[in-house]
């Protein structure tokens, strides 16, 4: 398990992955699964539509795995003190 955050910009950039690190600072809106699901523009539909979190089920290759296996994440709209808000 680990966490990862992304940040609520029309862009949807990776603040931190800790396993993928190439995406740290890329734009995500169009990475798609394998399934051409785009699992990060989802990720900021479903944490900004339910303000308790939300599961998304996707497509993505594990930590140590080469390939792609079905994964369910739970996202959450994480709102700062500064009026920033993150997704994790």
């Amino acid at each position: 398990n680990y966490v990862w955050v992304q940040d609520t910009s029309p862009e949807i950039k990776m603040v931190m992955h800790p396993i993928k690190r190439r995406l740290d600072g890329q734009s995500l809106t169009s990475h798609t699964d394998e399934n051409k699901f785009p699992l990060f523009v989802e990720f900021d539909k479903a944490a900004k539509a339910k303000p308790n979190g939300s599961w998304v089920d996707y497509m993505w290759a594990k930590p140590g795995a080469e390939k792609a296996t079905p994964k369910t994440s739970y996202v959450k709209l994480c709102k700062m003190k500064d009026n920033t808000s993150w997704i994790a």
